[in-house]
């Protein structure tokens, strides 16, 4: 009779293998080493941002906007009245919730903002920009 194989069974071995593949030279380890590898940088820390090259603080956002938007948006922005600054969280915000991490790949900038979510920081960045851009 031939013996059944179960998901427990299998897991070292793919394990084994794809450790093998990623790094030849060095020796395969158990299923539980490699899972302590794998966990050390997720969720990202702080200090991924160094490799990322992602904006830490508000003020390091604001730089990068001003460097990314071209001469048109940098007048959108300072030319909106501050109360309604809002209105720019569904096109420029997202610009920023996605490409800056705030959904979760830059914890650093997201506890700069200061808020409890993605959408709050992201107007908290916006509401920085158009000061800097007013003065």
């Amino acid at each position: 009779m031939r013996q059944r194989r179960t998901v427990q069974m299998l897991i070292p071995k793919i394990c084994g293998k794809l450790c093998a593949s990623a790094s030849p030279s060095q020796p395969t380890s158990s299923p539980a080493a490699t899972d302590q590898k794998m966990t050390k940088r997720f969720p990202p820390q702080p200090d991924d941002n160094e490799v990322t090259g992602l904006p830490r603080t508000v003020a390091e956002a604001v730089q990068w906007l001003i460097l990314e938007l071209n001469q048109t948006e940098k007048g959108e922005v300072a030319g909106t009245p501050e109360e309604d600054l809002i209105g720019l969280c569904f096109g420029l915000g997202s610009r920023i919730r996605n490409e800056l991490g705030l959904q979760g790949d830059n914890p650093a900038l997201f506890s700069s903002c200061g808020k409890a979510n993605a959408d709050d920081a992201s107007l908290v960045i916006i509401r920085a920009l158009w000061a800097r851009l007013r003065h």
